[in-house]
């Protein structure tokens, strides 16, 4: 399975809604705070990165290996409900702990970020011939 990144950054300042006139567009959103911290999740080890040494110190902790009891439908089977206990270590457990735990004991807000797939099917190359992808795809894989 691919690594999977969270980066973390303060919740953003309140602004005052913009009004816009009937039939005008709304201005585009603020970009994101910039991360204070990331942490990624590949096979069950966690590493973190980040410049803060006290703030370090608190996102390990929250990424302490203990159960985490969570109530998220997505992760219940069909036709159950209630808590469900996360054993440490696995993606879903990794996921929660990002978005509850982390935010429960540092007030941070946890951002997915998509990982980066070197190689594969590329369909917006299809203008290239067969041969050509092939080697873009080793050249790419032997940089």
């Amino acid at each position: 399975m691919s690594p999977l990144r969270v980066e973390f950054h303060p919740p953003p300042e309140a602004t005052e809604p913009i009004e816009t006139a009937p039939g005008q567009r709304p201005p585009p959103p603020p970009p994101p705070p910039p991360s204070v911290a990331s942490v990624t999740w590949h096979e069950g080890r966690i590493s973190i990165e980040c410049d803060d040494e006290e703030l370090r110190t608190a996102i390990a902790h929250a990424f302490r290996k203990t159960p985490l009891v969570v109530d998220d439908a997505s992760l219940r089977s069909a036709g159950t409900s209630g808590e469900l206990v996360l054993q440490p270590g696995d993606l879903e457990w990794f996921r929660e702990v990002s978005l509850v735990r982390v935010a429960a004991e540092t007030g941070l807000i946890a951002r997915f970020v998509p990982g980066v797939t070197v190689g594969g099917y590329d369909p917006a190359a299809n203008y290239r011939r067969f041969p050509e992808q092939i080697r873009r795809l080793i050249e790419r894989n032997d940089a």
